[in-house]
């Protein structure tokens, strides 16, 4: 196990809960550059290229969700950070996209394909830590942030899976609406932007 992996697991097992706790106060404005640089320190210790380069080969699911599903349990104003550690890990496959090209008989597409594929694994890991918590509008901001993201990035690819989890959201929202309509839920979830 190298260095920046034992970091990787060293931070998670003991930092991250604070250091994620801390990533989404709310603090007076003088403060956002400082709070900037401990998020960005934060998500340079989770997603740097071993760690990345070892989820990818065990195409296991990445070890940041097992340690933020009990947080958010207790603290659910940590989901809050979803749409900026999605952000930071596309930055990640974006910058290290050298490692999805290493196979000789690599197609053109193939590498496009690959991105999209770790892309939208971590947004449908997102989302279903999403699920696992009370539907509100903080969740629904979060899910309608979320899929701002893989819509800017590019990374829906209309393959089956892609299409399941949106087919998820499409009807979680029509029986949200569904519901309000009929007066079971306040209106505020129908503002969510």
């Amino acid at each position: 196990m190298c260095v920046r992996d034992q970091i990787h697991h060293f931070f998670l097992q003991t930092h991250f809960h604070r250091w994620l706790e801390s990533v989404v106060l709310e603090i007076p404005p003088e403060m956002k550059p400082l709070l900037e640089l401990i998020f960005n320190a934060g998500a340079e210790t989770l997603f740097n290229v071993d760690v990345f380069r070892q989820t990818r080969d065990s195409k296991s699911e990445d070890p940041i969700f097992d340690a933020v599903k009990p947080i958010s349990n207790s603290s659910p104003q940590v989901l809050s950070c979803l749409p900026r550690l999605f952000t930071s890990y596309v930055q990640v496959i974006r910058k290290y996209r050298v490692l999805f090209s290493t196979g000789v008989n690599q197609l053109p597409g193939t590498v496009i394909e690959e991105l999209q594929a770790f892309g939208m694994c971590f947004f449908t890991s997102s989302k279903s830590l999403l699920d696992t918590v009370a539907s509100n509008a903080q969740t629904w901001s979060i899910s309608v942030a979320l899929l701002r993201l893989v819509n800017q990035e590019a990374l829906y690819n209309r393959n089956e899976m892609d299409a399941s989890v949106l087919r998820r959201i499409i009807e979680s929202a029509l029986e949200i609406l569904s519901a309000g309509w009929n007066g079971n839920y306040s209106s505020h979830f129908v503002q969510v932007q």
